[in-house]
């Protein structure tokens, strides 16, 4: 995450997104382990917004779009789940 996140801010797209890419694939792999863990669904759904970020950078907006409707939903599986968590409700707003 952290040399993508560097390389977003510094403007190498094509290098972010090449490091954000392997971040989607360990989270998708820790997910299929157990898909029940709330705190790999949630890396998953970051995964995905880095992405999104990206992509929407690049100016691929409907590939964005999708990416950050991903997140989005996985957000709000999360607060279903525990309607009390203060900190999944403020991340999904």
């Amino acid at each position: 995450f952290w040399l993508g996140y560097a390389h977003f801010e510094q403007g190498a797209l094509d290098s972010a997104l090449a490091q954000f890419r392997p971040y989607l694939d360990i989270s998708q792999r820790l997910v299929a382990r157990d898909s029940t863990n709330p705190e790999w669904q949630l890396e998953l759904g970051y995964a995905h917004s880095n992405i999104g970020s990206v992509l929407e950078a690049q100016g691929k907006f409907a590939e964005a779009l999708a990416a950050f409707r991903y997140t989005l939903a996985v957000k709000r599986r999360l607060v279903a789940l525990d309607t009390s968590d203060l900190d999944r409700l403020f991340d999904l707003a």
